[in-house]
């Protein structure tokens, strides 16, 4: 974060009002993560289960495809947990004003 700001001072730029967003995003984190507990991994386990039972070539040809992506965006979903994302992130609002100088 230091050095976002640091560089922003060297590009000209002065920091006028610095804003920490963080708390009023929890409630849309908490949002989404429910929504995906109760729509979306269900959904994603019972297409898991119903391919896979059959082995067929659809079931390897998605895996192949889609399967690393996937694998990616479950690894993801901690972030959309609001504990998670309080305690490793922060979502900040700068307003910068550019310094011009004569």
């Amino acid at each position: 974060m230091q050095a976002y700001l640091k560089a922003a001072e060297a590009a000209g730029f002065k920091l006028l009002k610095e804003y920490d967003q963080t708390e009023n995003t929890m409630p849309t984190l908490d949002a989404a993560h429910h929504f995906i507990e109760r729509f979306i991994l269900p959904t994603a386990e019972y297409a898991q289960i119903s391919l896979g039972a059959q082995k067929s070539t659809r079931y390897r040809l998605l895996k192949l495809l889609f399967g690393k992506n996937i694998s990616s965006k479950m690894d993801q979903l901690d972030l959309v947990n609001s504990e998670e994302f309080r305690k490793y992130r922060k979502y900040m609002i700068y307003l910068f004003q550019k310094v011009c100088f004569k």
